[in-house]
């Protein structure tokens, strides 16, 4: 019986998507679903990975209209019937080895743990898609969830606890942009740190792809006001305890530099 559902959104990704499914064909571990969600693509993905549809275990979502990754993710979601489920971007790459390492740490976890994770490995891009430099990007443990906002980091790969997610409602769709912008990894973390903790394994288990197409580098402004709609959103929830402090680098990301207790939260502990 399948354990692990693979849910892979995807706009626009012919030629790359195919490469992302051959990683998912060639894993070690063998019982899995995948869900494909085209998000309205006008291209020929569709039409490419059409030999993949005839794998039992390869089922096919098509968007009438383009939704978003949030939304279209959270279609996806209400057909899972699998304990876990990794989220796999369009054009990354799995590790043979990478859904057993992932699935056997999942069975040690606890009920509390909603995530687990790893490193990853960068491959850059150029324009025209040739690879110009690999990087190595680590993980961490974090001590509670004001950790994980500090930390500016989000969990790759993730492989959810189903029942988690569903406690949780999926990716948010709430947000200024209703989930389009490409950072609904954060949004969707934020809601399940509040309830649950994270487990990072301190081994590589995903390459993801960096080139400029990627939605992440084209649309930097916009993914830095949902980043801070998202945290601030989430420390009122939490009790608005803290004001948070952003800066912005060199390169146009704005990142959460301190969380400053509100002055009712200092007058109480003196």
């Amino acid at each position: 019986m399948e354990k692990v559902t693979i849910l892979i959104p995807f706009y626009n990704r012919d030629g790359l998507l195919q490469e992302t499914l051959d990683t998912v064909l060639n894993q070690t571990y063998q019982h899995w679903k995948v869900i494909l969600i085209d998000d309205a693509s006008t291209d020929s993905t569709v039409t490419s990975i059409t030999p993949y549809l005839s794998n039992p275990r390869i089922k096919l979502i098509q968007n009438p209209v383009n939704l978003g990754k949030s939304k279209s993710l959270n279609k996806a979601l209400e057909i899972v019937d699998t304990p876990y489920i990794l989220e796999l971007d369009s054009d990354d790459w799995l590790f043979p080895f990478s859904i057993d390492v992932l699935l056997a740490e999942a069975e040690r976890q606890p009920e509390k743990v909603a995530v687990i994770c790893g490193n990853i490995i960068g491959v850059i891009e150029d324009q025209k898609g040739k690879v110009i430099a690999n990087k190595a990007y680590y993980g961490k443990p974090f001590v509670d969830k004001y950790d994980f906002i500090l930390s500016n980091r989000v969990l790759w790969p993730r492989f959810y606890r189903t029942s988690a997610l569903k406690k949780v409602g999926g990716w948010p769709t709430n947000t200024p942009d209703e989930g389009r912008s490409g950072i609904d990894d954060l949004g969707v973390l934020l809601k399940l740190v509040e309830y649950y903790s994270f487990y990072w394994i301190n081994e590589f288990l995903l390459k993801v792809r960096m080139h400029p197409d990627s939605l992440s580098f084209s649309h930097i402004p916009q993914i830095n006001n949902v980043k801070e709609w998202l945290v601030r959103n989430a420390l009122k929830r939490w009790g608005g305890h803290f004001e948070p402090v952003f800066t912005v680098d060199e390169d146009g990301w704005k990142y959460v530099t301190e969380l400053i207790p509100k002055e009712d939260d200092l007058s109480e502990r003196e």
